[in-house]
């Protein structure tokens, strides 16, 4: 990215961060570029860009860093303060939590993270007191709404890895 785009942010918490990029709407190998650069960061854990809306979403353990990174290599150039900034009472996770996740990510191979976990363990208590107080419908429409969103994500990223992939060379037939 040779040209310095102007951004502005639209809403930042301590580990999130929204920047909208107006003067590029629509300007797919812009946003997939700086998705590529940004995702190298130690800091950033994902980066979300969606050309229609000019916006990119950092999620990382420090926003602020994640800011600071992006003035200092000239990725962008922040021109306006964010409307909304949350502080009170929300941190970024600790220490201790980071250790936890980086537990889990190595068990797991990369596949899980403390945030995946801890979505489980909620479903399954929630689905173990539907099923105690004898609400098995309850119980079965929540798994149904689970195995479709499993599904519909696993569906988009198939489509997103299908489309990605170079189409293999015609096989052409033994004379």
């Amino acid at each position: 990215m040779a040209e310095v785009v102007e951004g502005r942010i639209a809403h930042q918490t301590p580990v999130r961060l929204r920047i909208a990029a107006p003067s590029r709407r629509h300007d797919r190998a812009f946003f997939e570029a700086l998705r590529e650069q940004m995702s190298r960061w130690a800091v950033v854990t994902r980066v979300d860009v969606n050309p229609a809306a000019a916006s990119v979403v950092i999620h990382s353990r420090d926003s602020q860093a994640v800011l600071e990174l992006l003035q200092r290599e000239g990725v962008l150039t922040i021109v306006a303060p964010a409307k909304y900034v949350v502080h009170v009472g929300a941190q970024a996770p600790g220490p201790r939590f980071a250790a936890v996740d980086a537990r889990i990510r190595r068990w797991s191979g990369g596949r899980l993270d403390a945030k995946r976990v801890s979505v489980a363990v909620v479903v399954v208590a929630s689905l173990a007191v539907k099923l105690a107080r004898g609400n098995a419908m309850s119980a079965g429409v929540l798994l149904l709404l689970l195995a479709g969103g499993v599904a519909r994500r696993r569906f988009l990223a198939s489509d997103r890895r299908r489309k990605e992939e170079p189409l293999a060379p015609p096989v052409e037939a033994a004379a």
